[in-house]
């Protein structure tokens, strides 16, 4: 019981400290930026295809309120309708501006909760770069993995015609879902991870994982419970739910951090200098 008390002072040490929920706010300021131009660069590495993406969007569905979920579809009909390469080139130009802040960001909260930043002054502005590019491929290569997936699942299912796996295919969906979000997190912490730092990353980001689908699920039936959001935002009530579930997603993953670091001190004050 001590250790459990000990963690928790620690851990709300470590979020009041630092501020989270500030830096939290700072942070989804910066995704929600990236958010569309990151549609608009995912719509043509799907080679523009609109049922392609669609079925993206009804990959990650249980998980985004329905009133976000009606703007996105809204956005991607209209990219699907005007879509060009000055659009792509718009895109992905905001893209390096406003995901490397972000990284810059979410390096710079995590350096102030683990004592010392990893990367600083130019390079920290070149990695950043560098790693929104990798984070396009990333996110590009798990649709990929996605629509693999399903395919072989299809062609056993007509191979096997006397099984049903449309069950298998659904649980899947979550699963890799799950997956896909623990990997991304993992990433995010370890890149941010200070070389002269030796603590595991592994415990917060599984915590920021099944934070972030819980939370996502609850925020989703909250806000789909809620009849007057439309009544007191009006057109904007879509872009207002989304940037308060990216929020709600960014001050997950500063916990998650948060967990890491708290560990990391109890652990450290537990070992005989």
């Amino acid at each position: 019981m001590k250790t459990i008390r000990n963690f928790f002072q620690r851990f709300a040490y470590v979020y009041m400290e630092n501020r989270l929920p500030t830096a939290a706010a700072g942070l989804s300021y910066y995704v929600t930026m990236t958010f569309f131009p990151l549609m608009i660069c995912l719509y043509s590495l799907l080679g523009n295809n609109f049922d392609y993406a669609v079925e993206i969007l009804e990959f990650v569905k249980p998980f985004i309120p329905d009133k976000a979920y009606d703007g996105v579809m809204s956005f991607l009909h209209y990219v699907s309708g005007n879509y060009n390469d000055l659009m792509l080139l718009l895109a992905f130009s905001v893209i390096l501006l406003t995901a490397s802040a972000a990284f810059r960001s979410l390096e710079t909260t995590i350096g102030k909760m683990q004592g010392h930043d990893r990367y600083v002054g130019v390079i920290s502005f070149v990695m950043s770069v560098l790693l929104s590019l990798a984070f396009l491929l990333t996110m590009y290569l798990a649709i990929i993995v996605m629509f693999l997936g399903r395919n072989i699942l299809s062609a056993i299912n007509n191979f096997l015609p006397f099984l049903d796996l449309e069950i298998a295919i659904l649980n899947l969906r979550y699963l890799l879902l799950f997956g896909l979000v623990f990997v991304v997190i993992w990433l995010i912490f370890l890149v941010c991870k200070s070389r002269d730092d030796h603590y595991s990353i592994v415990v917060g980001a599984l915590v920021s994982t099944i934070m972030l689908v819980s939370v996502s699920g609850i925020f989703a039936i909250f806000i789909n419970a809620s009849i007057k959001y439309p009544l007191v935002y009006s057109s904007l009530a879509s872009v207002i739910v989304l940037m308060v579930w990216l929020y709600s997603c960014c001050m997950v993953i500063y916990c998650g951090a948060a967990v890491n670091i708290a560990l990391r001190d109890l652990k450290q004050k537990a070992i005989p200098s």
